[in-house]
């Protein structure tokens, strides 16, 4: 990350497999950018607020969507090919919940508005990762 941001600062985190970054002076575009050509593996993290947080948020694949009551399996797995989705994975046996497969970052995002705007689904939303504090 230094070679690619010198001034990149990191940042210790209780989540195991994974070494956060401060990066300034840089939008979110243009360091997504600048990482998708370098071919490092990254994925953005999140604060839920402008203040400064210990809880950080990541986006590690998969979009959770909750469809009608009526759909069973097939239904939904020939819909999700339809959206160019893979099949997902069914959650709970009655709940119409299933998580479907996406890469880590913010084409999760994409994938989740993707399938909002469709508007068939009941929900839809991105699999969160959540850092833990302990009290």
């Amino acid at each position: 990350m230094q070679r690619l941001q010198p001034a990149a600062e990191e940042v210790p985190t209780q989540l195991r497999g994974v070494r956060v970054w401060k990066i300034r002076g840089r939008s979110p575009v243009e360091l997504a950018n600048d990482l998708a050509r370098s071919g490092v593996a990254a994925s953005p993290a999140f604060h839920p607020s402008s203040a400064p947080s210990p809880q950080l948020s990541a986006l590690p694949g998969g979009v959770l969507a909750k469809f009608p009551p009526d759909w069973n399996e097939g239904r939904v797995a020939a819909w999700l090919a339809a959206q160019g989705a893979a099949a997902g994975e069914k959650l709970a046996a009655s709940t119409g919940v299933f998580l479907v497969p996406s890469e880590s970052g913010m084409k999760s995002l994409e994938l989740v508005r993707k399938l909002e705007r469709t508007g068939v689904l009941l929900e839809c939303y991105p699999n969160w990762i959540r850092s833990a504090t302990l009290r």
